[in-house]
């Protein structure tokens, strides 16, 4: 028997980033109407989380109570509206949230964070999935993916208690906010396969996003119906497409380029490779020798010829069932090129996703051809010409750095401090990374997270540029800034990366 969950996203949770983003369930429980509630600040008749985030505005200076909001704010009856009536709400909200976990038995949310280390991006650009039935599961299955504030706040929400009763389904996957969010999830059971099926909205064009990020899909699933069941995770809309890779030197096109056939594969290689001069020999040895190459893997920055195609006739062939993309990667340093790759098909569109190596650095680079092979009949019919292409460098950037400090004091040694604010799981934090770079008499580059400090839930909307002091010295610095409304303050000093260490 088939059983099938689905949860939507509501608007508000997906703003809030100060309270935990939980989906409401298709499976309500309906809670009595209560008059005059404590926390009921949009007087609905409930505590729920959108009166959590009308306390958050509150406090950011963003709302205004009337005499009645104010006195419902007021949840530990202190007289005063603060950062402890949030801390209060938060805590009720979770316990009501777990109280429908236990009563619906699913529940799914999300977060979306930068803070993903590098081994990390290249576990997730393809999905990362896994079953979590302690607290300790987290760190140990996900430790060396996120940064520690990630862990921290995942482990302090899913506590002890939660694992009494359930288990926890992750998914972690890459994908660019500025034109996605995730918008729920269908959850079925049948046959001895959990499948959950993720979906995504389009943003707004005037809700711009703000890049790459790790999307942690959770679903909280009942202990007593988790019987090792196999855990499938799609999205809806979308098929992954299997691909061979290779790559080769001085090439001579920009952008992306779709090859479908013989002829076009010639003309390509005529017009893009050095030397125009060519004749049609040293041409037709030149496309035998590209289709050659074996593939690529995370170490073969110089693949081996294989013997698949010894003629022409047997490149034609290739292209009755087969087509290729090209992509250039014009600013690689020395012999990388993208690291890791995945191709997902959605409607007409191809989207490759991509990782460079977050190392290289520099001017010195040297162009670099992509090859993608793909098989015709994984296109349901499609024809290649009419495939639209969209590439995505899946790093995550620092579009989101509130302080980027950088360089340093000049000289053969520089050295940058980044400043990132945190949201995930209802807890706040700034987050340091810092880098250190050479460039004579040799190059050397090196970029590491330094410390994540916690913060007031949802302080980190407040802060600034302004907010931060920062002094550096030849080989460390002093940060300091505000960690609450109150105005305490934080203050430590950090020593840079170490210019010859390694990832």
């Amino acid at each position: 028997m088939k059983k099938t969950v689905s949860f939507i996203i509501s608007a508000v949770i997906a703003a809030a980033a100060a309270v935990p983003a939980v989906t409401a369930s298709a499976v309500n429980v309906n809670s009595p109407v209560v008059q005059n509630l404590v926390g009921d600040i949009n007087s609905d008749g409930s505590l729920a989380i959108s009166d959590a985030v009308l306390l958050s505005g509150y406090l950011l200076g963003a709302e205004q109570f009337t005499e009645k909001q104010y006195k419902a704010a007021d949840l530990n009856t202190d007289g005063d509206v603060n950062t402890y009536d949030f801390i209060v709400m938060r805590e009720r909200v979770i316990a009501d949230i777990r109280a429908d976990v236990q009563q619906t038995g699913l529940s799914y949310r999300y977060d979306a964070t930068s803070q993903i280390t590098y081994d990390g991006c290249k576990k997730a650009i393809s999905g990362l999935s896994a079953v979590i039935t302690s607290s300790e599961d987290i760190q140990n299955q996900f430790g060396t993916v996120f940064q520690p504030c990630v862990i921290s706040a995942l482990t302090s929400f899913y506590d002890d208690s939660f694992f009494e009763n359930n288990v926890l389904l992750i998914n972690t996957e890459l994908w660019d906010s500025k034109y996605y969010d995730p918008s729920g999830a269908d959850i079925s059971d049948e046959n001895g396969v959990i499948t959950i099926t993720t979906h995504r909205q389009q943003v707004a064009d005037d809700e711009v996003g703000i890049g790459i990020r790790a999307v942690i899909h959770q679903v909280s699933y009942p202990k007593d119906k988790y019987d090792g069941q196999e855990i499938v995770w799609c999205e809806e809309g979308a098929k992954k497409i299997e691909y061979k890779h290779k790559h080769f030197n001085e090439i001579q096109f920009s952008d992306f380029v779709v090859i479908s056939s013989y002829d076009a594969y010639r003309r390509f290689v005529a017009d893009s490779f050095r030397g125009y001069e060519d004749t049609d020999e040293q041409i037709d040895e030149q496309c035998l020798m590209m289709l050659n190459q074996s593939d690529d893997t995370d170490d073969s920055h110089y693949p081996e010829q294989t013997d698949t195609y010894h003629s022409q006739d047997d490149l034609k062939k290739f292209f009755e069932d087969h087509f290729i993309c090209f992509k250039e990667s014009d600013s690689l340093h020395y012999n990388y090129y993208s690291d890791t790759s995945a191709v997902v098909l959605r409607g007409n569109t191809l989207n490759i996703d991509y990782l460079d190596d977050p190392l290289t650095y520099g001017d010195q680079i040297m162009p670099i051809g992509e090859m993608f092979i793909f098989d015709k009949k994984d296109f349901d019919g499609i024809d290649p010409v009419d495939l639209w292409l969209r590439t995505n460098r899946c790093n995550p950037d620092k579009d989101d750095a509130i302080v980027v400090d950088g360089p340093g004091k000049g000289g053969y040694v520089d050295h940058t401090v980044y400043v990132f604010p945190v949201s995930v799981a209802g807890k706040s934090y700034i987050s340091i990374d810092g880098d250190s770079v050479q460039f004579m008499p040799t190059h050397w580059y090196n970029y590491d997270h330094i410390a994540d400090i916690e913060i007031a839930p949802g302080f980190e909307k407040e802060l600034t540029e302004s907010n931060f002091e920062i002094t550096k010295e030849e080989n460390y610095f002093t940060i300091s800034f505000p960690i609450n409304k109150n105005g305490d303050m934080f203050s430590e000093t950090y020593i840079f990366p170490d210019l010859y260490g390694t990832r």
